[in-house]
């Protein structure tokens, strides 16, 4: 069974579909460039959706995460599972299990144990704070009207 990676120098779609089927890549690219060819743009579609995800998941880290949004954590929680798992499916199918996709397991496994570490439910405590939204543009956060005190001493 071939092994993508770097470590092999074997390039990945190749190693994979010999890996799946049993059946040599450029034979399959001899008898039927067209079947090649879309087996290659349906594993280049599939690269970018990943890249979509991971940037959806660094925009939502770094914006609403940070802010609290209670809905951040749980948009991390799902998109995280879901890429990577997918992946790791990806992976188990074709046979192609190598160093490269053991860190697919170690990256899921430290984003589930900082996502534990900041969930409300199993800390006791509001890390990600109930109700946090987006301030109104053009406010600051923690800003909020006068009181008559304030107004008296300025």
């Amino acid at each position: 069974m071939p092994v993508p990676g770097a470590l092999t120098g074997a390039p990945i779609l190749p190693a994979d579909y010999e890996g799946y089927s049993g059946g040599s890549w450029h034979r399959l690219v001899a008898a039927s460039p067209q079947t090649a060819g879309y087996i290659t743009l349906v594993f280049r579609m599939y690269g970018i959706y990943i890249v979509a995800f991971g940037l959806l998941a660094v925009a939502i880290a770094a914006t609403a995460f940070r802010r609290g949004d209670r809905w951040a954590w749980w948009a991390l929680l799902a998109g995280n599972t879901i890429a990577f798992v997918s992946a790791m499916t990806y992976d188990r199918i074709v046979g192609a299990i190598g160093p490269f996709e053991w860190s697919e397991y170690l990256g899921l496994a430290v984003i589930y144990a900082s996502l534990a570490v900041t969930a409300p439910i199993l800390t006791g405590t509001s890390a990600v704070r109930l109700g946090a939204a987006s301030p109104e543009p053009g406010t600051v956060r923690g800003a909020g009207p006068a009181t008559h005190d304030q107004e008296a001493s300025a």
